[in-house]
């Protein structure tokens, strides 16, 4: 079945396509929430932007730096809950062995990229070598034959 996508703010028409949408079974409305632009285009926009990833506490990278008084009262409850996971024993735990394996992989990739490195090195070292080693062989043959 071929979807169509709808930008909610302008009404146009969505050209590209995401694999998690085309895999649903009903048609619905999805909201990307690292997708969300910089500016909010709708109230919707707006509230959900406190979910994004792109505003976090400089302490506490975990807490999101949102200004409640910026969202109608009505909101402010949904605006509250991130707020609200963090400060949650269990959920703080998991964020933190999160960020550990984080770490963990962020050291891994450094020593991939490390080792990559020095086999490009090597490489290098190896192909000067077997260039080294046939202009001695052309050499060897080129005073062989001129005996």
């Amino acid at each position: 079945m071929l979807r169509r996508y709808y930008d909610a703010a302008t009404g146009e028409e969505i050209a590209e396509r995401e694999e998690f949408i085309e895999g649903l079974t009903h048609d619905s409305f999805v909201i990307q929430i690292p997708r969300l632009r910089p500016e909010r285009r709708t109230a919707t926009e707006r509230l959900l932007a406190v979910f994004g990833q792109h505003r976090r506490d400089e302490r506490d990278g975990h807490l999101p730096d949102v200004d409640e008084a910026a969202y109608p009262e009505e909101c402010r409850k949904v605006v509250r809950w991130p707020n609200v996971a963090v400060s949650e024993p269990d959920i703080r735990r998991t964020m933190e062995v999160g960020d550990d394996i984080l770490a963990e992989l962020e050291d891994i990739e450094r020593q991939i990229a490390g080792k990559d490195k020095v086999i490009e090195e090597n490489a290098g070292t190896l192909d000067e070598k077997d260039r080294a080693l046939a202009e001695k062989d052309r050499l060897i043959a080129e005073l062989r034959g001129s005996r």
